[in-house]
């Protein structure tokens, strides 16, 4: 795949993924046939302030908030801005710990059981979800998307 230099969690970046995971056709594994998962990344960098209402800059300047659709195992479609608060699961992270989480660095797995990955919501989808975040396929494309981020 070849993708320009992508900012992290930029509207680019999350339609990239959502591409490159349709590529992969794991499909079917781990997450149920339609979930919606809120994701919060906070605490995001030196410049830019912060983006209210669920804006993103990427790179690590900001706040990002969006909503993953998950539909049969498949990143369908990313809504962006604060999810509703009535989302089944949601993720909280900080900038630095969803960085490595989404460049195939960290498990997903990991981050939880250490503590550093806050959730919310029912443990059993949580946990099929941090599996389907974990599957070799898909931590394999989010290394690949990595090595085409812009600084």
């Amino acid at each position: 795949m070849t993708v320009a230099a992508l900012s992290l969690l930029s509207p680019d970046w999350f339609e990239a993924w959502r591409l490159a995971l349709a590529a992969t056709d794991v499909g079917g594994s781990g997450a149920r046939p339609s979930l919606r998962v809120g994701l919060l990344v906070s605490g995001g960098g030196t410049s830019g302030g912060g983006t209210s209402g669920g804006g993103t800059s990427g790179g690590g300047m900001g706040d990002v908030a969006a909503t993953l659709v998950l539909n049969d195992g498949q990143l369908a479609d990313v809504e962006l801005g604060t999810p509703a608060p009535d989302l089944p699961v949601s993720l909280n992270a900080p900038w630095p710990l969803a960085s490595s989480v989404l460049s195939g660095e960290t498990a997903a797995t990991v981050a939880f059981m250490q503590g550093k990955l806050k959730t919310s919501g029912d443990q059993g989808l949580l946990l099929e979800l941090l599996e389907w975040f974990d599957h070799p396929a898909r931590r394999a494309v989010l290394r690949e998307l990595a090595g085409s981020r812009a600084g």
